[in-house]
């Protein structure tokens, strides 16, 4: 017997919101989480924006801006996603990072997809002065269950790093490599008012296998009406060679509220 929650149409939509309202970027991002679905064809945009103060004990005071435009035409997709963050704590900058990102895909078939990018980002935090790069691959639909979709997908990207190294550090602050990017992506609807998803991407480095990146990002929305979700996301990201000082793991949990119109 099915449950009289409500309904989960539209939460595919809201998980991918949660991430673009206070974007923490790092040298990894997931793109997953910035797929729209429910687009039509033609030209469509969005603008967000976030200010948090804080004052007292804790004197915060962050702010949040992302936007996107999306563009469909017969069996292609086109999106644009720009977003940036910055935070200052006791009048300190604790946080000062951007992302750009453009991509292209085209459905010759329902379950095979084609795709290239560009992407240029940078994050003060992780000592990323720029991060630029460009590539492309195959994503393919492994499954298309009524609860349930699982993607798949390959394909290698060429990249350039600045960091912002220490005089001290013998490390060269510019590389460029070539990476194989690798990712699998789960959307299940869980309830009735319960979406669920997971993005696992692998990132080696083609030439030097041991220099991998990884990051897991578990989302899950619930639909407390049908204009309102709660959401919560957990993010993890391994880098098996970061910059000095900053760590190999890195996780973060967030949540927040989404409203639909």
């Amino acid at each position: 017997m099915r449950s009289s929650g409500p309904p989960v149409r539209g939460l595919w939509l809201l998980l991918p919101l949660l991430p673009l309202a206070a974007p923490p970027l790092h040298a990894q991002v997931n793109i997953e989480a910035l797929r729209r679905a429910d687009l039509s064809h033609g030209l469509a945009g969005t603008l967000t924006t976030e200010l948090s103060v804080s004052t007292g004990s804790v004197n915060l005071v962050q702010l949040g801006i992302s936007g996107r435009l999306d563009y469909v035409s017969g069996s292609a997709t086109t999106f644009f996603v720009g977003q940036g963050s910055i935070g200052f704590l006791r009048g300190s900058r604790f946080t000062n990072a951007g992302l750009v990102h453009l991509r292209q895909s085209v459905a010759v078939r329902p379950w095979l997809v084609p795709e290239a990018y560009l992407q240029a980002d940078y994050d003060e935090g992780r000592l990323l002065d720029l991060r630029v790069l460009g590539g492309g691959g195959l994503r393919v639909r492994i499954a298309d269950a009524p609860h349930a979709r699982l993607w798949a997908a390959t394909g290698a990207m060429v990249e350039h790093e600045r960091l912002a190294l220490p005089d001290t550090v013998g490390n060269d602050p510019r590389t460029t490599v070539v990476r194989s990017s690798s990712y699998v992506a789960l959307r299940a609807t869980a309830a009735d008012n319960l979406v669920v998803s997971s993005t696992t991407y692998v990132q080696p480095q083609v030439s030097e296998l041991g220099d991998v990146r990884v990051l897991e990002n578990i989302a899950l929305a619930v639909a407390v009406t049908r204009t309102v979700a709660l959401a919560v996301a957990f993010d993890l990201r391994y880098d098996s060679r970061p910059p000095v000082t900053v760590p190999s793991l890195d996780t973060t949990l967030k949540s927040g509220v989404t409203l639909r119109f």
